[in-house]
């Protein structure tokens, strides 16, 4: 914070805590001022009507308007909210204008002190409601108000009322200081401890509980976690602390309570320990760190360090093992769409030609190489329509032999299958233009698939979609996103 404003260096936090101090103080402020305060004028307004004082009535009704118009914008419109802290000042200065109307000789000393304390009430709550530097100016525009209204009346004001009024209105501006200055300070602890729980998951990638003890309710409560499937339970935590022992007969729940009620009686530091230990949970063998910090409550950290042996000897092997399967299933895919391709030379039957993309599919969405290629895409392109090619459904490519553009192949075939699924006998063309981004307009089209690797394989490639009547034409990325792999290289391909 700049230490005579006290306004946060970072511009993002100084916004943050404008609009928190709005939404907190400011508005709900403003709420009550101006339900009382507009109460208060329209009460007197039809009491100078009736005593036939129509500037008096008149101003007090224009006043009344103004406080219920500007309430009700700044309740409706969201987005103006962060303007409270100027309508209260505003509201201030309007109190403070009322104080220069000639008092009435009837009002006996007393009215006048009860008049005055009540006044000096309402401006004390709207400058403590203001940010600092408002608050400031209101207080220096009531003390100057003060003074000049003494003048103006009475004219009696001697030198050591003008040192008394000035000193107070110093000591008030220090008071407004600090406790500005501690409003802030509060705030920036409150956003530094939730910006460290968002920030845990990213950096502490081992499983994980961040949790307290909520004592009206008697039970725990999770303010962060990271479980990574460890725990195959709807309470993991819960699950957690009954069931893991920390000694024969000792649950981890039982032993984090022995130890903060210890820690607290023994120890002054904000955190109460920090150990290491082996519990023994659902027959394994695990290692943890347990922590625990004091402040206004006590927050825990539970880190499991190391998982047991067997189980991770267990995953290492399924791991492997779906890996083999994996492999062998590709391997077998190609061949058998070459048989597929032999038979509807032979007999063509639609059946087939639908195996035979749903293969292909298959073959290139389970694909672990996610690289980038250089693509001939005419070629591409009629190894495609190839598979739905018919007397019925005829498909025109306008292409140049020579374009090229850097993709992700896998992505661009289930891209152009999954189009030439849905053309469903249409006659379509497909146009390629290549200046500043390669281009694909396709002619003849009524809508796009709905399915979900049809989504993804546009979201990989595409920059922007425009549509037409019966026509998309389809922008391509320079650089296409791929979401398997953040290392790729490029290599040429023969189609």
């Amino acid at each position: 914070m700049q230490k005579y404003t006290l306004r946060f260096k970072d511009s993002k936090i100084e916004e943050q805590y404008l609009i928190h101090r709005s939404n907190t103080l400011q508005f709900p402020t403003l709420t009550y001022v101006t339900g009382g305060g507009s109460l208060l004028l329209i009460i007197n307004f039809f009491v100078y009507l009736i005593s036939e004082k129509y500037q008096n009535a008149l101003k007090n009704g224009i006043v009344s308007f103004y406080l219920f118009l500007q309430y009700i914008i700044l309740r409706k419109y969201v987005k103006f909210r962060k303007y409270s802290n100027n309508a209260l000042l505003i509201c201030n200065l309007i109190f403070i204008a009322f104080e220069f109307e000639n008092p009435d000789p009837l009002k006996t000393y007393y009215d006048g002190y009860l008049l005055g304390s009540n006044q000096m009430l309402v401006h004390t709550i709207l400058m403590f409601a203001n940010d600092l530097k408002q608050g400031i100016l209101a207080n220096l525009t009531h003390t100057i108000s003060k003074i000049l209204i003494v003048q103006l009346y009475d004219n009696k004001m001697i030198a050591q009322q003008y040192v008394y009024t000035i000193l107070l209105s110093l000591s008030y501006i220090l008071i407004q200081y600090e406790i500005e200055k501690q409003y802030r300070n509060s705030f920036f602890l409150s956003l530094k401890d939730s910006t460290w729980e968002k920030m845990i998951p990213l950096f502490l990638k081992k499983p994980y509980f961040l949790f307290s003890f909520n004592k009206e309710e008697n039970a725990y409560q999770i303010i962060s976690s990271y479980l990574k499937e460890y725990f195959e339970s709807e309470t993991p935590l819960t699950t957690f602390l009954y069931q893991s022992k920390v000694s024969s007969n000792e649950s981890l729940q039982a032993y984090i309570q022995q130890l903060t009620v210890k820690s607290i009686k023994h120890s002054d530091n904000l955190c109460l320990f920090n150990q290491y230990l082996n519990v023994d949970y659902l027959n394994k063998k695990v290692s943890i760190s347990i922590i625990a910090y004091q402040f206004e409550k006590v927050i825990y950290a539970i880190i499991i360090e190391s998982e047991d042996p067997i189980r991770k000897e267990q995953k290492l092997k399924y791991l492997q093992q779906i890996q083999i399967y994996k492999k062998f299933f590709h391997q077998q895919i190609m061949p058998i769409n070459k048989v597929l391709a032999t038979m509807q030379k032979e007999n063509y039957h639609p059946l087939l030609t639908n195996l035979r993309i749903s293969l292909i599919e298959i073959y290139y969405q389970q694909s672990q190489v996610c690289e980038l290629k250089i693509v001939t895409i005419k070629k591409l392109l009629q190894k495609c329509v190839q598979l739905f090619q018919t007397s019925k459904n005829a498909i025109n490519i306008v292409c140049n032999e020579d374009i090229k553009f850097v993709t992700l192949k896998h992505a661009l075939i289930i891209f152009l299958l999954e189009i030439l699924k849905t053309s469903n006998g249409q006659f379509l063309q497909l146009r390629i233009n290549q200046l500043q981004n390669a281009t694909l307009q396709i002619i003849g089209l009524n809508h796009l698939p709905q399915s979900e690797i049809f989504k993804k394989s546009k979201e990989m490639l595409i920059e922007r979609v425009l549509e037409q009547q019966n026509c998309f034409i389809f922008i391509f990325m320079k650089t296409p996103q791929s979401s398997f792999s953040d290392y790729f290289y490029i290599q040429d391909s023969n189609y």
